[in-house]
This record gives C-alpha cells, sequence and structure tokens, in this order.
C-alpha cells in the first residue's frame, strides 16, 4: 500500500504516521513502512485495514482523550501530561492541539472519516477536499492561509463562510501524534521531524522520526512553526522546511 504525500506538509506526514500506527495495531510486528520520492509506503498491512477504518467507533473521554475503538483498541492523549495537580497540556505541545474550548476532538475525527467512507485512502487521498460540518484540525499546512482574519482580510466565523478540509489528513494526523509527537525546538512554536527513508518497524520509526536516533545514509530533516489563529487560543501549521541537520538551521 503506498500513499503521495508532500513530506514539507506537516499534516500529512503525521496522517502517514497515524496510518502507520493503526496497521501496527490491527496486524502484528512485521509491519513496516519508509518515504521515497514522495510516497509514503506501507508493507504488511492487515488486508481490512481500510475498512475497520471507516467502520470503527470514535469516542470522546470525559477526561479529555479520545478512544479508537476495536480492533484498534488506541488511546489517544498526547496533548496531556500528568502532574501532581492533575492533568495538564503536555509543556511544548499545546499549540498542535488545534482544538479549543467546546470543540472535542472525537467529533471532528468522526466528520472527517464520515467524508472519506465513499473514497476510502486511494494513493491520492491526500488531495481530496470537501466541505464538512465541524472545524477542521488545522493541522494541514494548507489550511495555515484560511486560519486567521488576518490572513484573508475577513473573518470565516463572521461571514459564515465554509472552507474546503482534507479529510484524510484530519483523520489520520491526531493518530498519529501520539507515537510520533516532533521534536520541540527552543521555540515552543517551532518543531522538527524526520521522515525516514529506510523500511523500519514503528519503533525504530519513531525514533528516527523524532530525531532521536539518526538514520544510516543521514536523511532530510524539517521544521514548521504553529501559527496563532487570530488570538482565538486555536494554531494551524505551518508548510515545513528543509533544515540543516549540522545546526538545525531553515
Amino acid at each position: 500500500m503506498y500513499l503521495n504525500v508532500d513530506v514539507q506538509n506537516p499534516g500529512q506526514f503525521f496522517a502517514c504516521c497515524g496510518l502507520f500506527e493503526l496497521a501496527y495495531r490491527q496486524g502484528s510486528g512485521d509491519v513496516e513502512s519508509w518515504f521515497s520520492d514522495g510516497q509514503f509506503h506501507l508493507g504488511g498491512e492487515p488486508d481490512d485495514l481500510v475498512e475497520n477504518l471507516m467502520s470503527c467507533e470514535i469516542q470522546d473521554d470525559e477526561d479529555g482523550s479520545l478512544w479508537i475503538c476495536k480492533p484498534f483498541n488506541l488511546r489517544l492523549d498526547w496533548w496531556f501530561t500528568f502532574q501532581a495537580n492533575g492533568w495538564q497540556i503536555r509543556h511544548g505541545f499545546g499549540p498542535l492541539k488545534t482544538w479549543a474550548g467546546q470543540q472535542k476532538p472525537g467529533d471532528i475525527m468522526s466528520c472527517s472519516r464520515d467524508a472519506l467512507v465513499s473514497r476510502g485512502l486511494e494513493p491520492d487521498c491526500f488531495d481530496y477536499g470537501t466541505v464538512v460540518k465541524r472545524k477542521p484540525f488545522y493541522h494541514d499546512s494548507r489550511m495555515n492561509m484560511w486560519s486567521s482574519a488576518l490572513d484573508t482580510g475577513w473573518s470565516n466565523n463572521e461571514e459564515k463562510l465554509k472552507i474546503i478540509t482534507f479529510p484524510a489528513v484530519d483523520t489520520l494526523s491526531v493518530i498519529g501524534l501520539q507515537r510520533f509527537l516532533p521534536k520541540c525546538m527552543d521555540d515552543r512554536l517551532k518543531y522538527t521531524y524526520v521522515p525516514w527513508q529506510q523500511p523500519y518497524p514503528i519503533a525504530v520509526a519513531a525514533m528516527v522520526a523524532s530525531a532521536a536516533i539518526p538514520e544510516v545514509g543521514g536523511t532530510q530533516p524539517y521544521q514548521f512553526s504553529a501559527r496563532p489563529q487570530g488570538g482565538q487560543g486555536y494554531y494551524s501549521l505551518a508548510q515545513a522546511r528543509p533544515i540543516s541537520q549540522e545546526n538545525g538551521n531553515v
């Protein structure tokens, strides 16, 4: 299985990681993946992976976490860390939690997933755009240009405008961030990730992706920033840029 991917779009990168996570959860340790020539490859995935993704139950938990139910049985809570006074937003990763207020991640994901049911995960699924009923996660960098009134010259809320979203990215990117959180730079609004080029099992791939260990032969790392959305407490992710492996400069 393969998907066409723009590795400089952080939403698409993390969506690939999310698909990898689901394949691992449903399948076995033999599942491997890699990036090559504008494609994400998944080897050893279960035959019914896509069907189960389209039909599984998605539940918001009372504690603010999110469950992807059978057959994946995956709890998503990467935006939290436990401290003495209870659960708090994980330091440095709050801007990647692009929803706030009364929004629930399960509602957003379910709405996006429903928009994919008739199409599945075709090789070009990341380029499929449509209007959905809920605000998107804004992980797809193509959404960044529509994220604030300063960018567009008007407020989408006040004008009650509907915008094109990318449901495959919205459905999978939040899943990918559970294991593949990017490296948080000194500036808490900047993050680095590495698209691995060798076939790896998921544990190794996650370490390479976060720059915890280097990949043999070297792989181009990328850095992106999280941009505030018009002072509303929301963020969106900008297009990533290649950076120097030696000093981390763009």
